[in-house]
Order: C-alpha cells, then structure tokens, then sequence
C-alpha cells in the first residue's frame, strides 16, 4: 500500500509554504524568507524542494476558559456533605 506523505501532514488550512519549510529562515524584516535555494521569497511562496519542518510552526492560542471567575470556595473538598454509600472500586 503507497501512502502520499504529503496528504497525511496537510490539510486544506495547511498548505506546504515556506515559513514552515526546513530550508528557510525568517528574514530581518520578518515580512520575506530566505530561502536556501530560492533566496528571499514570500511567506506562502512553495518550491519543490519544500520539507516540512513542525518546529516551525506556530500553534494557535486556545479560547479563554469558560467561567473564569472560580473563588477558592469552588475547589474546597471540606464542604461536600457526605454520604453514607460506599463505593467499591
């Protein structure tokens, strides 16, 4: 069975650019690339000599917790009335 490398990492939202290729580094402006083989290139630009490389990829911050406003009240143990079950575990 030939599995396409290629499909398995990308999606439709993660196409191969250069600002995630082995071959670049960010230029001192942070707008273009430099690339090793092409030279200063777009941020999107894609060659055929693209290698993925995940460490450079930023990952996307997560949405706020829900109810941020907990007390200290909201964690204490002490307040649960007990029951008389036991549980067997």
């Amino acid at each position: 069975m030939i599995i396409n490398k290629k499909h398995t990492l990308f999606s439709a939202k993660n196409q191969p650019c250069c600002k995630h290729c082995l071959h670049s580094k960010v230029s001192a402006s942070r707008i273009s690339i430099i690339c090793k083989y092409k030279g200063l290139v777009s941020a999107d630009f894609s060659c055929g000599r693209f290698v993925y490389d995940p460490l450079k990829r930023s990952p996307n911050r997560l949405p706020p917790m829900p109810g941020e406003d907990f007390s200290a009240e909201d964690f204490d143990l002490n307040d649960i009335e007990s029951d008389d079950k036991t549980y067997d575990v």
